[in-house]
C-alpha cells in the first residue's frame, strides 16, 4: 500500500521476557528505558547512498527528457549485472544487418562467425553483404543462444558516371572479434572495445 501524508506510525515489537526484566530493573532504580526510543530506519539499496548518488537517481529516475534508455538506467548508476546490456541478451537485438563493405568475400563470412550453427550463403554471391540471423536452439543459462546466419546482396544505387563517384571500398579482412565488435555496436545495447594500439579498434 503505497503511503499517503507525512506522518507515520511505527509498531514496536518487545520481547515479553526482556520487556519483565527491564520493568524490574526499572523499579530497583535502574534508568528506565522504555519513554524515548531510537528509530533505525533501512532504506532501499538504490536510495541508500550518499548525497550525490541520491541527487543523480532522483533527475534520472524522474525527469521526462532523460536520453539515458531504460536498460541502461541500472548499469549507469552502478546497479545489476554489466553484462545484461550485452545486445544479445536484449529484445532489440537486430535479426537483419547490413554490412554493407564489412566482409570482402564469401570465405570471409563464413571466418567471421566461427560459432554458428549453420552458415547459408548463395553461389556467386557479392557485396554489399546483408546478414540475417536466426536462434538455431535453445540456450544454456548464461551462454549466447545458438543461431544461424543466412546472406544475401542488394546493389548500391549508382552514385554518378566517373570512378571518383563511387565510394571507397573496406579492404581490410576483419578478424571474428573485430566483426563482432561491429554487429554489437550497430545494436541497441552497451558496446564496450577494449585493446591496446594497434589492434583495429
Amino acid at each position: 500500500k503505497t503511503p499517503v501524508g507525512d506522518n507515520r506510525v511505527a509498531r514496536v515489537l518487545l520481547d515479553p521476557a526482556q520487556y519483565h526484566a527491564d520493568l524490574e530493573a526499572t523499579a530497583e532504580g535502574t534508568r528506565e528505558v522504555y519513554s524515548s526510543l531510537n528509530l533505525i530506519v533501512r532504506r532501499k539499496a538504490k536510495e541508500n547512498n550518499f548525497k550525490a548518488i541520491l541527487q543523480t537517481i532522483r533527475s534520472l529516475m524522474s525527469s521526462e527528457d532523460t536520453a539515458v534508455p531504460d536498460w541502461l538506467h541500472d548499469l549507469f548508476l552502478g546497479y545489476g549485472d554489466p553484462g545484461a546490456a550485452q545486445y544479445w541478451k536484449l529484445p532489440t537485438a537486430l535479426t537483419k544487418i547490413d554490412f554493407r563493405d564489412t566482409f570482402l568475400d564469401q570465405d570471409h563470412i563464413l571466418e567471421s562467425f566461427p560459432d554458428a550453427e549453420d552458415i547459408d550463403i548463395p553461389e556467386d554471391l557479392v557485396r554489399p553483404f546483408r546478414l540475417e540471423f536466426e536462434k538455431a536452439g535453445t540456450a544454456e543459462p548464461g551462454k549466447r543462444p545458438p543461431e544461424r546466419v543466412l546472406a544475401s546482396a542488394y546493389t548500391l544505387p549508382n552514385m554518378g558516371p566517373y570512378p571518383e563517384c563511387k565510394p571507397r571500398e573496406n579492404r581490410v579482412r576483419f578478424t571474428p572479434v573485430q566483426v563482432e565488435a561491429i554487429r554489437s555496436g550497430v545494436n541497441p545495447g552497451l558496446t564496450m572495445v577494449v585493446g591496446p594500439p594497434g589492434t583495429g579498434k
